[in-house]
């Protein structure tokens, strides 16, 4: 139980970072996103506490109390997740928006390197690049046409190089794409899915967690131990008096009987 408690405590640190950070980002004026980072905070510190409440307030003999600490978990724990699955799933949607705009601009660039190329070749092939001696001595409003088209297509295949020449951004979540190839879904209805297990397993561990790992006689042990070690615990067996010992008589205390003759 106590691998247990340890892991809901973990839980529960993370989920109330995450209720936070989420809370806080959700204004753009500094004294509210605190506020609201520490009432996300605070919610989720009573979703885990409220399990735990109505069991004891049950064993008191307060069902009322119970059973609206029962009743209050779901609400508090639907917005736990929904704070946790926003802030997952906007870090996981952001790393792979960049992935995918880099993806597409080194797509362009290969396309746009392909076609400039063969441009060039054409122009290169031209009569009018040859008498112009590689546009070295353009003479005619043709020749310096053509040699500013050439030009031009030099620049764009210069940047299409820059492009595929940088290293690459990295596929933050490389499975994801594996088994959106495999399955044909969208990659945001994916990246959603798999951002609402964890978030999920950490929500119900740091509030289940602590029903489950909680002692119901925990404290009526801590209790006895702090009435033993003051000494106010009653004997399990009665203690018998003490024996009333004789009074030893002295020889000035004897008196001895007077017996008629």
């Amino acid at each position: 139980m106590m691998v247990l408690r340890f892991a809901s405590l973990v839980a529960a640190a993370v989920t109330i970072t995450l209720n936070a950070t989420y809370g806080f980002k959700t204004s753009a004026f500094l004294q509210y996103a605190i506020l609201f980072a520490a009432l996300n905070a605070a919610l989720d510190i009573a979703k885990c506490a409220c399990l735990v409440g109505a069991s004891r307030s049950w064993r008191a003999g307060q069902p009322l109390a119970a059973l609206i600490l029962f009743l209050m978990f779901w609400p508090l724990l639907a917005n736990s997740l929904w704070c946790g699955l926003s802030e997952v799933a906007f870090n996981r949607a952001s790393e792979q928006s960049q992935f995918n705009a880099d993806d597409g601009n080194r797509t362009r660039a290969a396309v746009n390197h392909q076609r400039t190329s063969a441009e060039l070749l054409k122009l290169e092939a031209s009569p009018l690049f040859k008498s112009s001696t590689a546009c070295a001595l353009a003479k005619t409003p043709r020749e310096r046409a053509l040699c500013t088209t050439h030009a031009s297509a030099k620049s764009q295949l210069a940047e299409a190089d820059a492009i595929l020449a940088t290293k690459p951004a990295a596929d933050p979540a490389p499975q994801i794409t594996l088994l959106a190839n495999w399955t044909g879904y969208d990659m945001a209805t994916l990246l959603l899915a798999t951002a609402l297990w964890p978030i999920a397993l950490a929500e119900l561990c740091g509030s289940v967690g602590f029903y489950l790992s909680a002692s119901p006689d925990r404290t009526e042990r801590r209790w006895y131990r702090f009435r033993k070690q003051n000494g106010a615990t009653p004997s399990s067996t009665p203690e018998t008096p003490p024996k009333p010992q004789p009074t030893p008589h002295t020889q000035e205390g004897l008196r001895w009987p007077v017996i008629a003759s």
